[in-house]
């Protein structure tokens, strides 16, 4: 790409982040209430370089160095420079970052825990049959509607076949998309623009799935209303068939009374009559 392009493409980019509003230029059938932010969670092995990406994610975002400011998403506290609990930032008014603590074991409860607690469900022992990475793909696709996103980080300082063999198992793990960034540090404040440009592709790919997981939301919510109104009628339905089976139960057990009384009072009846019969038999009779 041309210098030219890859600058105008980069300040196009630059302009759509800072002036991003979720929903915004979204067309859907249906009117949908669209939240005032998106959250874009951070999932990876301990010391893999989220919390310097945040830094990085920030200073593409305004094209030039500046730390996101932190805000409290959990405890905030850190061992050895590594996050130990989630921490979050704003890169804008309408897009923050969480960086979550490292998941240095994919295959194990907690860090699905920890996925689901992130996004919202706030469950801490869900019980999860999943395999590493594939599994977390899964997962979060079930929860989110689209699959997610991988980010490679210092690319810059890697091997080509480190790098390459990494996107391998990637797109084989099923994500949808993979990003090759390099990170801001201390000793390089300034990213070349190849970088900067792929960290703005990066976000203008989260904002557009975070549209579509938001009418994803939007629509598997209705279906869900949908169903329990279906379940909720189909109930109601079984209700009323169950009070007219209890209510012709109860009219032919009424039936069944009186027609025991009927019989018992011609029974009666029958007995008087022939009472009466014998004593006008008796009355009727001559001593000789």
């Amino acid at each position: 790409m041309a210098a030219s392009d890859m600058e105008a493409e980069i300040k196009e980019l630059r302009n759509d982040v800072q002036n991003y509003q979720p929903g915004s230029g979204v067309v859907c059938p249906d009117p949908i209430e669209f939240p005032g932010k998106i959250f874009i969670g951070l999932f990876g092995r301990t010391g893999c370089g989220k919390t310097s990406l945040i830094n990085s994610l920030k200073s593409a975002t305004i094209g030039k160095l500046r730390q996101g400011k932190w805000l409290q998403a959990a405890g905030q506290e850190k061992t050895g420079g590594h996050t130990m609990y989630r921490k979050m930032a704003d890169l804008t008014k309408s897009i923050f970052v969480i960086d979550n603590r490292g998941l240095d074991n994919p295959r194990t409860k907690q860090a699905m825990s920890e996925i689901e607690e992130q996004l919202g469900n706030a469950a801490h022992d869900i019980q999860v049959n999943a395999t590493a990475l594939m599994g977390i793909v899964d997962f979060l696709h079930n929860l989110q509607g689209c699959y997610p996103l991988a980010v490679i980080t210092h690319v810059d300082v890697a091997e080509k076949v480190q790098v390459d063999n990494l996107k391998i198992i990637l797109r084989l793990s099923g994500v949808s998309d993979v990003f090759e960034v390099a990170n801001v540090t201390k000793e390089k404040e300034v990213l070349e623009k190849v970088y900067q440009l792929n960290l703005l592709r990066l976000l203008d790919r989260c904002m557009t799935d975070a549209n579509d997981t938001l009418i994803f939301k939007h629509y598997r919510k209705k279906e869900e209303e949908k169903q329990a109104k279906i379940r909720a009628d189909r109930a109601a339905k079984e209700m009323e068939k169950k009070k007219e089976a209890e209510r012709q139960e109860k009219l032919r057990e009424e039936r069944f009374i009186k027609a025991v009384q009927k019989l018992e009072r011609e029974k009666q009846e029958e007995i008087r009559r022939i009472i009466d019969a014998n004593k006008q038999e008796e009355r009727n009779c001559v001593i000789l």
